[in-house]
């Protein structure tokens, strides 16, 4: 690693109290066994001491061997995601609380209806060949995503959009589906320029610009600070991008010295902690662990029931023994680090002493003394909890395990159903049974979208409604969600669909998965730092001396 010029960037007074009030509020949310665990923040700091800054110098990451790095919009990998991240940008921006926030576009408003809003995009921003950024080119980007179809990653933006036409060289007007604050979020797709996807290298306005491909003990792909960016310019000059062939190679390359920061999802990680040379931080995901409920059962449909399974399940124990502290408790599908989580929703804490009062209270009785619970016909009260097999992947099943184990404490009988699966294949055994319902209670993880429109999950045609969960009032606070124009209103529709949530507990979450940054020591600066947007304030890490 290299260092020139000094240069320094304090953070606001205000940021600085923000972030302090974030850790205070994450430190908050456990209970029972919970408070147990270490608290996990969204960053982890190197250290406190003070550090000479300096301009310049280079870091070293990864890249999947042979990816396509041509065209963002067709992006098949995180890694891709963060690559192309620091050299394209967005209309708006998302951060690390869930946030929007200006980015190529300055500011928008939108009409009376609701569902067209104006767009004045910021002006003298410069594309990385040296000519401006124009509205043509955020009509010619929709347009091929359009085209593209699902060719495209971000053909899920296409969902909410119905247009986009220039009204002159620095607006647009953006014609939505419908009429809720949440649209906007649609808008985190890169603007590429018109034109060129004949080009030979991809040409961005982001913080950094595309510079060589070499070769060293494979390709390398090396990129530059955008001198011209109409943000702040990065202190580090230089961000490498080898090849590897998968993330266990790249995590061993590290080890060796090899590579500066990556990011992972392996929960053994804190391994390649070493104090002086390493760090290993957690950050946030939108990844959630859920555990399905059939409401074809007739059990199951009984929300009281529903309850008792909620309380009668440890999942701090969990997160310890399985996760090793990888994940957030959860009781809604909003992370508790967004800016609409309500923490007045954080309710079902491990309680094994109320989940038995509402079975006895159920009618349920250990008649013939075997441990668990029999109905008034003396049939035994079971469920069966599908879990996916992978090769990647057992701690699903070993969260399983625990779970049937805390649920016998209650006198419920667990039958764990093995089901294969491959990521991706949707005509797995384990995605059959889920389409078909042949389940009482599934392990199933959900990356959850940050505009929070949970219509798949609750709707009747919703495809991801494998419980076949139907509610009126759960459906309306959906449609709030979805329709309500400002801030302050969304903040209000969540929280009355977060109340409404755990009132009939249409599922029961368990806990948001948190991934790793691993990188050396010698990087500081890294800050609001959350999956997917790795390099969110890329433009304030440094090298140490």
């Amino acid at each position: 690693m290299k260092n020139t010029k000094h240069y320094m960037e304090r953070n606001s007074v205000n940021r600085v109290i923000a972030v302090i009030l974030c850790m205070i509020m994450l430190m908050g949310t456990g209970c029972s066994k919970q408070e147990e665990l270490p608290p996990t923040y969204t960053f982890v700091p190197v250290n406190t001491e003070e550090a000479e800054i300096k301009n310049g110098g280079s870091i070293t990451t990864y890249i999947p061997t042979n990816a396509d790095y041509s065209d963002p919009l067709k992006v098949n990998t995180e890694e891709l995601l963060s690559f192309f991240s620091l050299i394209y940008e967005s209309l708006i921006r998302i951060d690390e609380t869930n946030m929007i926030s200006p980015g190529l576009a300055e500011n928008w408003f939108a009409d009376d209806s609701g569902y067209s809003w104006t767009f004045n995009l910021r002006k003298g921003v410069k594309w990385h060949d040296g000519s401006d950024f124009t509205s043509e080119d955020v009509k010619y980007t929709y347009d091929r995503i359009v085209t593209l179809g699902n060719g495209s990653y971000y053909n899920y933006c296409m969902k909410n959009i119905e247009s986009i036409e220039v009204k002159d060289t620095y607006t647009v007007e953006i014609k939505m589906k419908n009429t809720g604050y949440n649209m906007l979020y649609s808008l985190n797709f890169p603007i590429v320029k018109a034109n060129s996807e004949n080009s030979d290298k991809p040409i961005g306005t982001g913080a950094y610009e595309f510079s060589s491909v070499g070769e060293d003990d494979g390709k390398v792909i090396t990129i530059n600070t955008n001198e011209s960016w109409w943000r702040q310019k990065p202190i580090i000059d230089e961000i490498r991008f080898v090849e590897r062939d998968n993330n266990e190679t790249a995590l061993s390359s590290f080890a060796a010295g090899q590579l500066d920061f990556l990011t992972t999802s392996l929960v053994s990680s804190g391994q390649y902690r070493e104090e002086g040379r390493t760090v290993v931080a957690d950050v946030s995901t939108q990844l959630a662990e859920t555990m399905l409920i059939n409401h074809n059962s007739s059990m199951l449909r009984n929300i009281d029931m529903r309850k008792a399974l909620a309380y009668a399940i440890d999942r701090g124990t969990i997160i310890t023994n399985v996760y090793m502290n990888k994940a957030n408790v959860s009781d809604v599908p909003i992370p508790s680090d967004s800016w609409t989580y309500d923490a007045n929703s954080k309710i079902y804490d491990y309680n094994v002493i109320k989940a038995k009062e509402i079975l006895e209270n159920l009618g349920y009785k250990d008649i013939d003394g075997d441990g668990f619970l029999e109905n008034e016909s003396g049939n035994t009260v079971s469920f069966t909890l599908l879990v996916s097999e992978t090769l990647e992947n057992d701690t699903r099943f070993e969260a399983a395990q625990l779970i049937k184990d805390e649920l016998s404490k209650i006198g419920i009988k667990i039958e764990i159903v093995l089901a294969q699966y491959k990521l991706g294949d949707n005509n797995s055994e384990y995605t059959s049974k889920l389409n078909n319902g042949e389940f009482d209670l599934a392990l199933v993880g959900f990356n959850m979208n940050r505009d929070m429109d949970f219509r798949e999950f609750f709707s009747e045609s919703g495809n991801r409604n494998f419980g076949r969960f139907s509610s009126a009032e759960l459906n309306e606070r959906i449609e709030n969600i979805n329709s309500a124009k400002t801030e302050s209103g969304l903040r209000e529709a969540a929280s009355a669909f977060e109340m409404q949530f755990i009132e009939e507990l249409p599922f029961i979450m368990l806990y948001f998965r948190t991934d790793s940054i691993v990188y050396s020591s010698n990087i500081g600066g890294i800050s609001m730092t959350r999956k997917p947007d790795i390099y969110y304030n890329i433009e304030k890490w440094y090298i140490n001396e």
